[in-house]
């Protein structure tokens, strides 16, 4: 909006106004309170609470230190020793477990040897008059069982076949009685002997045959 220029001039008519000074202004200058600076309190030393070594103790120290030390190794020593000693326990179990076996088969087999050597060596020495008792005992029931035959006879004739020892031996048992032989020598063990149509025959070599057989499965 456009202004006159009266609204410019000073009017003179209306009395001069006074102006009272404005009161200055209180200004409070309100500081920040600067911080405290911290005094750094030097730090106390630390007390040494360390006990003072003296020969006495440094000794004490040593001779407590070398028994923990001997301790030590007497413990694991011990360990040692007992493991060692169960091992060769172990060791000598094992041994005399497989050593045992070992030579019960050696004795058997031995011994097994040695009883057929001895067996064969008794047999050799022994069959010699095991065989001449029985030839014996087989004379005496030969005998027996021709004085039945001819008991009742009269004039008998005996007829004779075998080793001539033992013809030989039949004859002398025969001798003085009323009986008639004849003797006919084929050798072997067995004596056959002959009345009539009866015959009797022993059986020795049957029985040493047998005899050693039974040997051999055994």
């Amino acid at each position: 909006m456009a202004r006159s220029v009266a609204f410019y001039l000073p009017c003179f008519d209306e009395p001069p106004k006074i102006l009272a000074p404005e009161p200055p202004s209180l200004a409070i200058d309100l500081d920040e309170p600067e911080p405290e600076t911290a005094i750094e309190m030097p730090e106390p030393e630390p007390e040494d609470i360390r006990p003072i070594l003296t020969d006495e103790l440094r000794e004490q120290l040593l001779e407590e230190g070398r028994a923990a030390a001997k301790a030590e190794c007497d413990e694991t020593i011990a360990r040692e020793r007992a493991a060692v000693a169960q091992r060769l326990e172990e060791e000598r179990r094992r041994w005399s477990r497989d050593e045992g076996e070992r030579l019960g088969r050696d004795f058997r087999d031995s011994l097994g040897r040695y009883s057929a050597r001895i067996g064969e060596d008794v047999e050799r020495i022994l069959e010699p008059f095991v065989v001449r008792e029985i030839r014996e005992k087989m004379l005496v029931a030969l005998m027996e069982t021709l004085r039945i035959l001819i008991a009742d006879r009269e004039n008998p004739v005996i007829h004779l076949s075998g080793p001539m020892d033992l013809l030989e031996a039949i004859c002398a048992k025969l001798n003085g009685e009323d009986i008639a032989t004849k003797i006919e020598d084929v050798g072997g063990v067995d004596v056959r002997a002959r009345l009539d149509a009866t015959t009797i025959e022993t059986r020795l070599g049957e029985w040493m045959a047998q005899l050693r057989e039974g040997d051999d499965a055994v």
